[in-house]
Protein backbone atom coordinates (compact mmCIF):
# COMPACT_ATOMS: atom_id res chain seq x y z
CA UNK A 1 0.00 0.00 0.00
CA UNK A 2 1.59 3.40 -0.56
CA UNK A 3 2.10 6.03 2.20
CA UNK A 4 -1.16 8.11 2.22
CA UNK A 5 -0.52 11.88 3.32
CA UNK A 6 -3.25 13.11 5.56
CA UNK A 7 -2.87 16.84 4.00
CA UNK A 8 -3.23 15.37 0.63
CA UNK A 9 -6.08 13.34 1.45
CA UNK A 10 -7.68 16.54 2.82
CA UNK A 11 -6.78 18.80 -0.28
CA UNK A 12 -8.57 16.07 -2.20
CA UNK A 13 -11.57 16.00 -0.53
CA UNK A 14 -11.80 19.85 -0.76
CA UNK A 15 -10.90 20.58 -4.13
CA UNK A 16 -13.59 17.94 -5.56
CA UNK A 17 -16.69 19.01 -2.92
CA UNK A 18 -16.24 23.07 -3.09
CA UNK A 19 -17.08 25.78 -5.72
CA UNK A 20 -14.01 27.00 -7.30
CA UNK A 21 -12.97 27.34 -10.71
CA UNK A 22 -10.84 24.51 -11.36
CA UNK A 23 -13.39 21.99 -9.20
CA UNK A 24 -14.48 20.35 -12.89
CA UNK A 25 -11.06 19.63 -13.76
CA UNK A 26 -9.86 18.57 -10.48
CA UNK A 27 -12.55 15.94 -9.89
CA UNK A 28 -11.56 14.84 -13.45
CA UNK A 29 -7.79 14.02 -12.09
CA UNK A 30 -8.57 13.14 -8.83
CA UNK A 31 -10.84 10.45 -10.35
CA UNK A 32 -8.12 9.26 -13.43
CA UNK A 33 -5.36 9.37 -10.89
CA UNK A 34 -7.58 6.09 -9.02
CA UNK A 35 -8.10 4.41 -12.51
CA UNK A 36 -4.20 5.19 -13.65
CA UNK A 37 -3.32 4.15 -10.51
CA UNK A 38 -4.88 0.55 -10.51
CA UNK A 39 -4.41 0.22 -14.09
CA UNK A 40 -0.57 0.83 -14.41
CA UNK A 41 0.94 1.71 -11.47
CA UNK A 42 -0.55 -1.95 -8.56
CA UNK A 43 -2.11 1.12 -6.61
CA UNK A 44 1.27 1.64 -5.06
CA UNK A 45 1.64 5.47 -5.78
CA UNK A 46 0.59 8.09 -3.20
CA UNK A 47 -2.59 10.75 -3.61
CA UNK A 48 -0.94 13.57 -5.34
CA UNK A 49 -2.48 17.31 -5.02
CA UNK A 50 -3.35 18.58 -8.17
CA UNK A 51 -3.01 22.21 -9.55
CA UNK A 52 -3.85 24.29 -12.28
CA UNK A 53 -1.55 27.14 -13.63
CA UNK A 54 2.61 27.65 -12.37
CA UNK A 55 4.26 25.35 -14.97
CA UNK A 56 5.72 28.02 -17.65
CA UNK A 57 3.75 28.42 -20.87
CA UNK A 58 5.38 25.46 -23.13
CA UNK A 59 5.25 22.74 -20.46
CA UNK A 60 2.20 20.48 -20.04
CA UNK A 61 2.54 19.24 -16.63
CA UNK A 62 4.82 18.74 -14.16
CA UNK A 63 5.52 16.94 -10.82
CA UNK A 64 7.52 17.48 -7.91
CA UNK A 65 8.25 15.36 -4.96
CA UNK A 66 9.84 17.38 -2.63
CA UNK A 67 7.38 19.58 0.00
CA UNK A 68 6.45 22.85 -1.38
CA UNK A 69 6.41 26.13 0.87
CA UNK A 70 3.09 25.11 2.42
CA UNK A 71 4.70 21.24 3.23
CA UNK A 72 2.96 19.65 0.22
CA UNK A 73 5.01 16.77 -1.43
CA UNK A 74 3.77 14.94 -4.25
CA UNK A 75 2.20 17.71 -6.35
CA UNK A 76 1.25 17.61 -10.31
CA UNK A 77 1.05 20.94 -11.73
CA UNK A 78 -1.12 21.65 -14.98
CA UNK A 79 -0.56 23.89 -17.53
CA UNK A 80 -3.30 26.48 -17.08
CA UNK A 81 -4.76 25.80 -20.23
CA UNK A 82 -5.48 22.18 -19.67
CA UNK A 83 -8.45 23.29 -17.16
CA UNK A 84 -10.57 23.97 -19.83
CA UNK A 85 -9.54 22.18 -22.42
CA UNK A 86 -10.34 18.47 -24.17
CA UNK A 87 -10.15 16.09 -21.26
CA UNK A 88 -8.38 13.85 -23.24
CA UNK A 89 -5.55 15.91 -23.31
CA UNK A 90 -5.60 16.67 -19.79
CA UNK A 91 -5.54 12.88 -19.04
CA UNK A 92 -2.29 12.55 -21.16
CA UNK A 93 0.10 14.98 -19.67
CA UNK A 94 -1.35 13.95 -16.05
CA UNK A 95 -0.07 9.96 -17.05
CA UNK A 96 2.53 11.19 -18.33
CA UNK A 97 3.30 13.15 -14.70
CA UNK A 98 2.47 10.03 -12.84
CA UNK A 99 5.24 8.16 -14.58
CA UNK A 100 7.74 10.84 -12.62
CA UNK A 101 6.02 10.07 -9.70
CA UNK A 102 6.62 6.64 -10.28
CA UNK A 103 9.78 6.81 -10.88
CA UNK A 104 10.43 9.97 -7.87
CA UNK A 105 8.47 7.31 -5.43
CA UNK A 106 10.09 4.43 -6.21
CA UNK A 107 13.54 4.91 -6.69
CA UNK A 108 14.96 8.35 -6.31
CA UNK A 109 14.03 11.83 -7.13
CA UNK A 110 16.08 11.87 -10.10
CA UNK A 111 12.53 10.80 -12.01
CA UNK A 112 11.04 14.52 -10.38
CA UNK A 113 13.26 16.80 -12.47
CA UNK A 114 12.16 15.88 -15.83
CA UNK A 115 14.87 13.67 -16.95
CA UNK A 116 13.73 10.50 -19.54
CA UNK A 117 16.44 7.78 -18.97
CA UNK A 118 15.84 4.58 -20.49
CA UNK A 119 13.64 2.76 -17.40
CA UNK A 120 11.16 5.85 -17.86
CA UNK A 121 11.06 5.75 -21.73
CA UNK A 122 10.55 2.07 -21.77
CA UNK A 123 7.60 2.50 -19.07
CA UNK A 124 5.85 5.37 -21.10
CA UNK A 125 5.96 2.90 -24.32
CA UNK A 126 4.21 0.17 -22.67
CA UNK A 127 1.47 2.05 -21.48
CA UNK A 128 1.17 4.22 -24.48
CA UNK A 129 2.17 7.17 -23.84
CA UNK A 130 5.65 7.24 -25.39
CA UNK A 131 8.11 10.57 -24.75
CA UNK A 132 11.16 11.95 -26.30
CA UNK A 133 14.20 11.54 -25.16
CA UNK A 134 15.90 14.50 -22.65
CA UNK A 135 14.24 16.64 -20.26
CA UNK A 136 11.20 17.95 -22.51
CA UNK A 137 8.04 16.14 -21.21
CA UNK A 138 6.37 15.96 -24.90
CA UNK A 139 4.63 12.68 -25.67
CA UNK A 140 5.14 11.29 -29.29
CA UNK A 141 2.00 9.37 -30.04
CA UNK A 142 -0.93 8.33 -28.22
CA UNK A 143 -1.43 4.10 -28.63
CA UNK A 144 -3.05 1.16 -26.65
CA UNK A 145 -3.45 0.86 -23.65
CA UNK A 146 -3.71 4.31 -22.82
CA UNK A 147 -6.46 5.28 -25.65
CA UNK A 148 -8.15 1.67 -24.90
CA UNK A 149 -8.67 2.95 -21.36
CA UNK A 150 -9.52 6.05 -22.53
CA UNK A 151 -12.58 4.67 -24.92
CA UNK A 152 -13.29 2.06 -21.98
CA UNK A 153 -14.47 4.90 -19.93
CA UNK A 154 -15.99 6.64 -22.90
CA UNK A 155 -13.40 9.31 -22.79
CA UNK A 156 -13.94 11.05 -26.23
CA UNK A 157 -10.15 11.13 -27.48
CA UNK A 158 -9.96 12.87 -31.00
CA UNK A 159 -8.14 15.64 -29.45
CA UNK A 160 -6.23 13.94 -26.94
CA UNK A 161 -3.23 15.70 -28.71
CA UNK A 162 -4.62 18.96 -28.06
CA UNK A 163 -1.80 21.85 -26.20
CA UNK A 164 -2.33 25.13 -25.25
CA UNK A 165 -0.54 27.15 -28.21
CA UNK A 166 3.21 28.04 -26.98
CA UNK A 167 3.55 31.77 -26.06
CA UNK A 168 0.19 32.68 -26.11
CA UNK A 169 -1.17 34.53 -22.83
CA UNK A 170 -3.25 32.10 -21.15
CA UNK A 171 -5.73 34.57 -19.80
CA UNK A 172 -7.39 37.12 -22.80
CA UNK A 173 -8.02 40.67 -21.31
CA UNK A 174 -11.71 41.94 -23.14
CA UNK A 175 -13.40 45.34 -22.73
CA UNK A 176 -15.55 48.11 -23.65
CA UNK A 177 -14.14 51.48 -21.68
CA UNK A 178 -16.38 51.01 -18.96
CA UNK A 179 -15.37 47.68 -17.86
CA UNK A 180 -12.87 44.29 -18.39
CA UNK A 181 -12.77 41.11 -17.84
CA UNK A 182 -10.07 38.44 -18.50
CA UNK A 183 -10.80 35.03 -19.51
CA UNK A 184 -9.13 32.10 -21.81
CA UNK A 185 -11.28 31.72 -24.07
CA UNK A 186 -13.28 33.65 -26.66
CA UNK A 187 -16.25 35.43 -25.12
CA UNK A 188 -19.59 37.18 -25.68
CA UNK A 189 -21.03 39.94 -23.37
CA UNK A 190 -22.77 43.06 -23.28
CA UNK A 191 -21.43 45.62 -20.95
CA UNK A 192 -24.91 46.27 -18.58
CA UNK A 193 -23.62 50.12 -18.41
CA UNK A 194 -22.68 50.93 -22.02
CA UNK A 195 -24.41 48.49 -23.94
CA UNK A 196 -21.27 47.85 -26.25
CA UNK A 197 -19.96 44.37 -26.92
CA UNK A 198 -16.48 43.36 -24.72
CA UNK A 199 -13.61 43.09 -27.30
CA UNK A 200 -10.50 41.40 -27.04
CA UNK A 201 -7.83 44.34 -25.98
CA UNK A 202 -4.09 43.63 -27.50
CA UNK A 203 -1.55 43.08 -24.67
CA UNK A 204 1.38 45.46 -25.25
Amino acid sequence: MPYVDPLNEVVRDYQVSRAWEGRDAAAVAHAWFDIFNREFFDAALPTPVFSFGGTGRDKPACYRFDPDGAGVRHTITFHKGYQDGPRSAMLAVQLHAMVHEHEAHHFNKAGSQGNHRRDFQRMCDRIGIPCSEGRPCVTTAHTDPFMALLRRESVAVEHVGWGPKPGEPVLKKWGCGCQVVYATRRINVICGWCGKTLTEETRN
